[in-house]
């Protein structure tokens, strides 16, 4: 293209584009200022936020924690558990026994002397081991690891949040590049289209509205994956169908709180914790009762009996009846059963959930020196895009503009710097978000949540 027909081309883009505000995403410029008047990198990141109004990410979890049924489900647990508890402590129920002995054929006579016997037995069980007191322990331990499990059930489900939520922002942001891509891809169709004319060939208007074909295509593609996200999202938090394509989620994506603590305190928060990481530490002790259980359960329960009515009657005799009462006990003796068995399994089993909680304690070393890594790259990629690349490329497309207005530079290379500046911006959208995700990752991997 020659120098009058790139100011011819010039005249014709600036005809049709009044305002440059699409050079950028709409959620990444502050109002519709010109190219020449691009918002500084601080301000820049500062807009790419999500709409106010929407639910926010506390909104969120409390939702959750209020609906899900799979925390309602489980939730059940725990009344289940102190139920458990009421039943350990429960004491073995007496036994009335009854009995008439020597009762005769007809009737005793003095020809046929006789003596009939009526008893009245009470029959109780005596713990003489304290069974029924460990039973207790061991139901109030094994009721204090359901309610560890129950949090760390929580913990899961908060995570799980955290992954759909960030899929919602990051399809948000697709479908907000594919726009952008669209409409600059129709933009660029007007503009040739009116230089065909003149100046330019009838293939290169057939290539831009194939590529305009591509770009509203991958938009109609974003929007599906944008609707099938907030669907997920709104399954999880029980929210109603017809309700769930309006669901948005706001807030900012930049990373502006203090930084978290250093990898040694993250690691030492983690293992105070860990909910997960609890429940094993706790079920250790529930095995431990669990011993202590088996060995009193060699010696059995003590029956005692105890007749305070016992009445001998002498049929065809002119003597009165005897009163009297008869007391006794029943003790099993262990010389062949002890649970021997019973307790060397309890034994393994106390071994086995304490190389458990080892195993756990390096699981959780391991995720949070890795939460901590993820967090540190990822501020440290948004820390360069907001220092060097972005203001580097408004920089290269404020002079590429200059360049096109001036006509010194074709349309070609002004709508190829607008791309190659949206895509740095695109870019950056995805590195916010990574270290969106880490951020909330890392209040996973500890257990407690250290950051917005």
């Amino acid at each position: 293209m020659n120098k009058m027909g790139g100011l011819r081309g010039a005249l014709v883009w600036l005809a049709l584009v009044p305002s440059c505000h699409l050079l950028v995403p709409s959620s990444l410029v502050a109002g519709s200022e010109p190219v020449t008047s691009l918002p500084p990198p601080r301000q820049l990141a500062a807009s790419d936020e999500q709409p106010d109004g929407g639910l926010s990410l506390d909104e969120a979890i409390e939702m959750l924690l209020q609906r899900s049924y799979d925390l309602r489900i489980k939730f059940q647990e725990l009344p289940k558990g102190r139920a458990n508890v009421l039943s350990a402590g429960l004491r073995n129920n007496p036994s009335v026994f009854f009995s008439a002995d020597n009762i005769p054929y007809g009737r005793y006579s003095p020809q046929r002397p006789g003596e009939t016997d009526f008893e009245l037995t009470l029959i109780q069980p005596v713990d003489i081991n304290n069974k029924r007191r460990r039973r207790i322990r061991l139901a109030e331990r094994a009721q204090r690891v359901t309610e560890a499990l129950y949090q760390d059930a929580v913990r899961q489900a908060i995570d799980r949040l955290y992954a759909n939520y960030s899929d919602v922002l990051e399809a948000a942001l697709k479908v907000r590049a594919a726009q952008t891509d669209a409409a600059l891809q129709r933009e660029r169709v007007k503009a040739i289209r009116d230089l065909v004319p003149k100046l330019q060939p009838r293939a290169e208007l057939t290539q831009a509205l194939v590529n305009q074909g591509k770009a509203e295509t991958a938009l109609r593609k974003e929007e599906a994956n944008l609707i099938e996200t907030r669907r997920d999202l709104a399954a999880l938090l029980a929210i109603p169908p017809e309700d769930a394509d309006n669901l948005t989620p706001s807030g900012p994506l930049r990373d502006t709180a203090p930084l978290p603590p250093c990898e040694d305190d993250l690691i030492r928060i983690a293992l105070m914790n860990r909910p997960d990481l609890m429940a094993y530490r706790l079920n250790v002790s529930r095995a431990e009762a669990q011993v202590e259980r088996t060995r009193a359960e060699r010696i059995e329960d003590a029956i005692v009996f105890y007749t305070p009515y016992q009445i001998q009657e002498f049929p065809g005799q002119s003597s009165q009846a005897a009163l009297g009462w008869e007391a006794g006990s029943l003790i099993v003796l262990p010389v062949f059963d002890r649970k021997q068995g019973d307790i060397a399994r309890a034994n393994v089993e106390v071994r086995q959930t304490q190389t458990e909680v080892q195993g756990v304690e390096l699981q959780i070393i391991n995720e949070v020196r890795q939460a901590a890594t993820d967090y540190a790259v990822s501020r440290k990629s948004v820390e360069r895009y907001e220092r060097d690349i972005l203001p580097e490329s408004r920089s290269v497309l404020a002079e590429k503009q200059r360049l096109f207005s001036s006509g010194r530079e074709g349309i070609d290379v002004w709508l190829a710097a607008r791309k190659d500046y949206n895509d740095v911006v695109r870019q950056y959208g995805e590195v916010l978000l990574r270290h969106r995700r880490a951020m909330l990752k890392l209040n996973t991997a500890v257990g407690q949540r250290l950051l917005p």
